[in-house]
């Protein structure tokens, strides 16, 4: 697999906030906010090839093109439950729109624009990586914890209660 530099910029709410997906699914996710642009103001649809989704998720084997059906499938449905500043409870599709072109053999897919002040114009409270940080993670648990940690890294110390480390995750 090629070497992945993307970087990843997400608000710290997204870190902190619940995620029940896959690990592929929040991988694709991870590579999606890293093509996003530092300069964007909206999001705009982002195509994925085939050769990308493989890449990227290393998918190795046959099926794929059936594979990425089921995907888009499942990913339309995810959502991202956090706390915001307020102290509300908010759910947020990922995404928008997402659509599998047969014949090329790719995805368009749009975030949800209600993700605009968690993933663009960031100033504050954000943590940002390395993509090719967390591709060879094996579960999304590792990835998870992965960045609450590097939300913390400049710190050089993180205590997370195990009922805080459970609100990720349950």
């Amino acid at each position: 697999m090629k070497e992945r530099n993307e970087l990843i910029v997400k608000e710290n709410h997204l870190i902190e906030g619940f995620v029940e997906m896959t690990k592929n699914e929040y991988k694709f996710i991870l590579y999606l906010i890293s093509k996003i642009k530092k300069d964007d103001k909206n999001f705009r649809k982002q195509k994925v090839s085939v050769k990308e989704f493989s890449d990227v998720l290393d998918y190795k084997g046959e099926g794929l093109y059936q594979y990425m059906k089921e995907f888009e499938d499942s990913l339309i449905k995810k959502h991202i439950r956090i706390e915001n500043s307020e102290g509300d409870r908010v759910k947020i599709n990922w995404l928008s729109y997402i659509r599998y072109f047969n014949d090329a053999g790719t995805l368009d897919v749009a975030f949800n624009s209600d993700l605009v002040p968690y993933l663009l114009n960031l100033d504050t409270r954000f943590t940002k990586y390395l993509l090719k940080n967390i591709i060879g993670l094996n579960s999304i648990y590792s990835i998870r914890i992965y960045e609450l940690l590097k939300q913390y890294e400049k710190i050089k110390k993180r205590v997370i209660k195990l009922e805080d480390l459970k609100k990720c995750w349950v």
